[in-house]
């Protein structure tokens, strides 16, 4: 399980569309997944629709920057893959 803690951010990157912010830091106990060392102490997720990114470490003061800074920031983030779609 994860703790979803720290403000949350809505920016607009480069081409326009909208992105959510927020810093996901792992809880100590009950962790039922293995983190590499570089995430262990949580990372900044960004998403918008399908598309996801992640950069670790959590930059100090992340939600007090400029949103030019939070861009930068998105610039940087690692891509994910989408998130899984349940079957209905």
């Amino acid at each position: 399980m994860f703790a979803f803690v720290s403000p949350h951010r809505n920016f607009r990157d480069d081409d326009d569309r909208e992105w959510s912010a927020w810093d996901v830091i792992p809880r100590r106990r009950g962790v039922r997944i293995a983190l590499t060392p570089r995430l262990a102490h949580g990372w900044l997720a960004f998403e918008s629709n399908d598309e996801r990114r992640r950069l670790a470490p959590i930059p100090a003061e992340w939600h007090l920057m400029p949103e030019e800074r939070l861009r930068a920031l998105w610039r940087d983030a690692e891509a994910l893959p989408p998130r899984r779609r349940l079957l209905e």
